[in-house]
């Protein structure tokens, strides 16, 4: 027999396929599914650093086509730079990735509502490790959509809750979502990031300016550090905008101990961002140096 269709890699799963993945319920039953994942896996292994990780990819159906996905992907290029969890599962991810990329625009109402919910403020750690992973596949996939479909998907979240989420973040679930925060900003377009961009900053000035614990505030220096490892030499506006944040400079010296170490993490960040390759430009070198000097 062939080993490939007759329509090649790419060809159309079938009209059962996109009747049944085209149903708002069956989707969210499948995301269910994978929230009990999370849950088995921990409960499995609850001594093991790293269960989710090493779980057996062939242990169901859709672990396999999970594990076919991740297949020959290098991702993250980076220096983890101690960015990330182990909850994050980058097979389902691509998963979500795929499928919405296939099926483009038409899929968002059907996979949005569902990401936004497990996601949401007061989740469970399982159920926020799925959401993250169908938020980070859904807007991977948008890469390829038409820029106003793109566009819409973007106000969707601002207004469905999204910067909220993040801010109530529970700390076991940080590492999470700073790995879904670097598979959604992996080799992107910095201005089609700029929304995120937005998001985060609001989100470090808000924990800032209402005196929010030292946790709030770390937290938020930890989000913003993920795009920066991702967007390197092309983000050198985010890098000075996150330090010219009259909070982030004093908290060098006047700042809480855990957000010291973010701060310093932002800084060793940033001046990666102002090594961009050769022919050299320091004009954005020196603006990260005049923001990081206060």
């Amino acid at each position: 027999g062939e080993l490939m269709p007759p329509g090649g890699l790419h060809s159309p799963l079938g009209a059962r396929a996109d009747a049944l993945l085209l149903q708002p319920d069956y989707l969210a039953r499948a995301a269910a599914w994978l929230v009990v994942d999370h849950k088995e896996a921990d409960e499995g292994s609850a001594q093991t650093a790293g269960a989710l990780a090493a779980r057996t990819a062939a242990a169901e159906p859709h672990n396999v086509i999970c594990a076919t996905v991740e297949a020959g992907r290098s991702w993250p290029r980076t220096d983890a730079h101690g960015q990330g969890g182990a909850d994050f599962s980058l097979g389902a991810a691509r998963l979500f990735e795929r499928l919405a990329a296939h099926y483009g625009p038409p899929i968002r109402p059907l996979l949005l509502p569902t990401a936004l919910s497990l996601s949401a403020a007061g989740a469970r750690r399982d159920s926020l490790a799925v959401g993250f992973e169908l938020l980070g596949g859904v807007l991977r996939a948008a890469g390829s959509w038409p820029r106003d479909d793109e566009r819409r998907l973007h106000e969707e979240l601002s207004s469905g809750g999204f910067g909220a989420a993040l801010r109530a973040c529970p700390v076991e679930s940080v590492g999470t979502a700073q790995s879904f925060l670097r598979f959604a900003s992996a080799s992107r377009d910095p201005r089609r990031l700029s929304w995120l961009a937005a998001t985060l900053l609001a989100g470090l000035q808000s924990a800032a300016a209402a005196n929010e614990t030292s946790l709030s505030h770390a937290t938020a220096l930890r989000f913003v550090a993920p795009l920066l490892a991702e967007l390197r030499w092309r983000g050198p506006q985010l890098a000075e905008a996150t330090l010219s944040r009259g909070s982030t400079a004093a908290a060098v010296t006047a700042g809480a101990r855990q957000v010291r170490e973010e701060v310093g993490a932002i800084l060793a960040l940033s001046m990666q961002a102002a090594s961009p390759p050769p022919p050299g430009r320091p004009q954005p070198a020196a603006r990260i140096g005049a923001a990081a000097a206060g």
